[in-house]
């Protein structure tokens, strides 16, 4: 090895001090080997006795001769299973030099892939501890309010029922809008709530009968559509899902309760449903209202968003409920619209076997 060209032998050293180790091999002009040296059957190389025609037994050698006094770089070639090598050819004074360097197991790639596994794990696992923090914070926060905003809510109402403002106009526009406040408030506390909760809880996942769900929300709503003049198109049949019937429950009443909100005047909002090949359920509600930009629409369930023409009332909570609901029971939601023809939100769930249909809750 003393009689190494002298670039061969600074890479050789050079690669020792960083602890790798070369295999390199001595062909002459004809393509037979003089001389090897750290060739290991860990390279996937034969192992040659000096002679040997070099190509017809390690062909990824075939053909490659430098072109010029300058070193021939191939890198990364899969010298054997599981080990990948760079291939250095220099120019020698009687012969050509070929030094496999860098060889490395994929073993240490794996290791490296796996190092960085653990690393996001270890980002998952703080984020879902933190995701945890925030629910019991906003569970106990939506507690502790709920109570004396009720309280409040009690005394303007039985203010204005008492008619103690009948004759003073302007207190008792303040007094409504406390009320409604109020109320708002009482839904946010609700929403998160109910937001903690899909993120804690596991219910079984059962057949829907969705007909019942949907009469429950109906009546939930009643007075938010007559006060509103709302028309509202229900078909006469629906098909059993696999879902939680609460959840399911909020998820109509959201939908439904937006497109009353944003729906046109007066509002109409159309009920429906639909089988895919693959079994997929799908369920929607149509309203007439001015439709979402292309846009804005990314942004539709994403928690906290507010958009700010066509949702500029809401507080961004609602449809990232919505969706958490729907994946956490096997679905997930959708939304098509278009400026000035209305929107379908929706959602899909996982059809009931037939035997599971008589049971539908």
């Amino acid at each position: 090895m003393a009689d190494l060209p002298l670039p061969v032998l600074d890479y050789i050293t050079g690669l020792a001090i960083s602890g790798r180790q070369p295999a390199w091999l001595e062909i002459d002009r004809a393509g037979r080997l003089v001389r090897q040296g750290g060739l290991t059957a860990e390279y996937g190389l034969p192992v040659l006795a000096a002679g040997a025609a070099v190509a017809e037994h390690v062909p990824l050698l075939e053909g490659l001769v430098p072109a010029g006094p300058e070193p021939l770089v191939v890198p990364r070639v899969a010298a054997g299973p599981g080990w990948t090598a760079d291939i250095h050819i220099f120019h020698g004074s009687e012969s050509d030099w070929v030094v496999l360097l860098d060889a490395r197991k994929e073993e240490e790639e794996r290791q490296l892939l796996q190092q960085k596994a653990n690393e996001l794990a270890l980002v998952h696992e703080r984020e879902a501890r933190l995701i945890e923090e925030l629910d019991a914070f906003a569970h106990t926060v939506a507690h502790d309010l709920r109570n004396p905003l009720a309280a409040v809510i009690g005394y303007a109402d039985l203010l204005l029922v008492s008619g103690a403002f009948a004759n003073d106009p302007e207190s008792k526009r303040q007094l409504e809008q406390v009320l409604r406040s109020g109320n708002r408030m009482t839904r946010i506390i609700e929403e998160l709530l109910l937001l903690a909760g899909v993120r804690k809880s596991d219910p079984p996942i059962v057949a829907v009968d969705m007909a019942k769900v949907v009469a429950e929300v109906l009546d939930r709503l009643d007075f938010t559509f007559k006060e509103a003049g709302a028309e509202i198109v229900v078909p006469d049949a629906w098909p059993a899902a696999l879902g939680h019937a609460p959840w399911i429950e909020e998820i109509w009443t959201n939908y439904l309760t937006n497109a009353i909100k944003y729906g046109g005047t007066p509002p109409r909002a159309e009920l429906g449903s639909a089988e895919l090949p693959d079994g997929t359920l799908r369920f929607w509600v149509k309203d007439n209202g001015p439709g979402i930009a292309r846009e804005d629409q990314a942004r539709l369930f994403t928690p906290h968003t507010r958009l700010e023409q066509t949702r500029a009332k809401g507080h961004g909570l609602g449809l990232s409920i919505v969706r958490r609901i729907a994946r956490k029971v096997g679905g997930d939601v959708f939304v098509e619209t278009a400026p000035g023809r209305g929107s379908r939100f929706g959602f899909t769930l996982r059809a009931a076997p037939p035997d599971a249909r008589k049971t539908a809750t």
